[in-house]
């Protein structure tokens, strides 16, 4: 039941004056954790200071809704913000419950902040990107997170263990560890990152890379804010792919998407196809992106480039995709594509089951590779109904009781995006290697990636792209020892 109604319309005055003290509300400089609906109150910084964004760090998942900028009568400029709470990673809202705040140039350094209707909708969960689901997500204030910006010269490891001997001596309560502390060590480091990121992408990087996108017309974006993006490719490979899309004589394409490098202050994730004109279905870069963060947003960016790109994906009833169970890129890949089938890479699996044997002291060369062998075994099951029975199987008298517990909740779940009795109805045979992998041991025989700066990294990108297109060329001609199943009827050719 709602406890206080949540009004579709309000008077600007009759909030401005909320600030005046007649209205006897709490002035605050600490943001309570977790208000009621009903509960209102005025946070205060003092100014200069980098508090000014911490009243949006209250315990909740919030969605930022709108942000509508609007006059008083007295010609004042006021800001009006707008939350609706947050239920899972996909970001979908509930407005059952919301917190609205307003800010006005008559009352500097100050902020009204309003929670509306009930608060007993809201939902806390994991992080988009946690790999533990029962792992509660809480947003760190934003002054604790500008103060590690200031830190990039130091080593992460360092800044978070006088981060949390800052905390000791301020005597910060039990209560408040999670918003006003940092997290743990992983978001010091990205946070550090970020930074020198931002330092290092510097004037003469972007200028060689605006160099290389006119010379060249391989790169075709580069984004500076809010997150750095260049993304890469060729006409002619996606011609080339765009040939091979429902082709009755030939199997399904598929694609396969991983962050390959990880080159200490940026990634680099690449769009991978096998070609499947050739016998031999040799993997394919398709299309680059140069970013900096692991994150949806960045991945969404990506994908919908590659879908305005080549539209014809998303109508195919002959392309899959194949990635890692990362939650930020799969959440990309189904928002922009819904309806092309989504299988998860059993290399992945694979190496997510290896850490938990470990885990359960089962680390001995024979043991491992007998529970690797079982799980072959069972993504090369004809059936699903074959595929339990060995199952079972496995639980009842093989496998060690965590491990078929952790197996259960974690693996067989996603079964049906990896047996080989769903892949063969795309034509697909259980893929005994990691596509992107198998493109990424070629790499990195060509170029010395681990010493490359991002604008030598992107030029470096376009001679892999330039190597993969002869090696289709000369295949074609029945060179480099690729053999050609049917040529096209027709070729679609881009234009320069």
């Amino acid at each position: 039941m709602v406890k206080t109604k949540i009004p579709s319309k309000e008077c600007l005055e009759d909030l401005l004056e909320l600030f005046e003290p007649e209205s006897k509300l709490q002035i605050l400089t600490e943001v309570p954790l977790l208000p009621e609906a009903g509960f209102s109150y005025i946070f205060e910084w003092k100014p200069g200071c980098r508090n000014d964004k911490d009243w949006r760090s209250d315990g909740y998942r919030w969605v930022q809704g709108a942000t509508k900028t609007v006059m008083s009568k007295n010609g004042a400029k006021c800001t009006k913000f707008y939350f609706k709470t947050q239920v899972d990673n996909r970001c979908v809202t509930d407005d059952t419950f919301q917190k609205r705040a307003i800010s006005c140039s008559m009352y500097p350094n100050r902020v009204l902040v309003r929670y509306l209707g009930d608060e007993t909708s809201a939902i806390m969960f994991a992080h988009g990107n946690s790999k533990n689901p029962n792992k509660l997500f809480t947003r760190t204030k934003d002054s604790e997170l500008q103060k590690l910006k200031m830190e990039k010269d130091k080593y992460p490891v360092k800044v978070y263990s006088e981060k949390l001997v800052e905390a000791l001596v301020n005597d910060v309560k039990d209560e408040r560890q999670k918003v006003d502390v940092v997290r743990n060590l992983k978001q010091v480091e990205n946070a550090i990152t970020r930074e020198r990121v931002k330092s290092r992408l510097g004037d003469d990087e972007i200028y060689h890379l605006i160099e290389l996108k006119q010379e060249t017309d391989f790169i075709h974006d580069i984004v500076l804010s809010p997150f750095q993006i260049v993304t890469c490719f060729s006409k002619e490979t996606l011609a080339n792919f765009q040939n091979l899309i429902d082709r009755d004589n030939l199997p399904s394409i598929c694609l396969s998407y991983d962050t390959t490098f990880e080159m200490g202050d940026f990634y680099v994730s690449i769009l991978t196809y096998r070609h499947t004109e050739f016998e031999e279905t040799p993997v394919i870069p398709l299309m680059f992106l140069i970013h900096m963060e692991r994150i949806e947003y960045v991945h969404s960016f990506f994908f919908s480039r590659v879908a305005e790109l080549i539209p014809e994906i998303a109508y195919s009833k002959k392309i899959v995709m194949v990635t890692d169970d990362e939650k930020a890129i799969t959440n990309a890949v189904t928002k922009t594509w819904p309806d092309i089938p989504l299988f998860r890479c059993w290399i992945h699996a694979w190496r997510n089951m290896k850490l938990q044997l470990r885990k359960f002291n089962i680390r001995d060369k024979v043991g491992v590779t007998s529970y690797k062998t079982d799980f072959i075994s069972l993504l090369l099951q004809k059936s699903e109904k074959s595929y339990k029975s060995v199952l079972a199987r496995f639980y009842l008298n093989k496998w060690d009781k965590k491990f078929s517990t952790y197996y259960d909740k974690n693996i067989d779940t996603d079964i049906n995006k990896m047996g080989s009795w769903i892949l063969l109805k795309f034509g697909i045979k259980l893929l005994t290697n990691n596509q992107s992998e198998s493109l990424n041991a070629t790499m990195k025989r060509l170029l010395n990636w681990k010493r490359l700066s991002i604008d030598h990294m992107a030029n470096s990108l376009r001679m892999i792209d330039a190597f993969f297109l002869m090696k289709i060329r000369r295949g074609k001609l029945g060179l480099s020892g690729l053999h050609i199943i049917a040529p096209a009827s027709r070729r679609i050719c881009w234009k320069s």
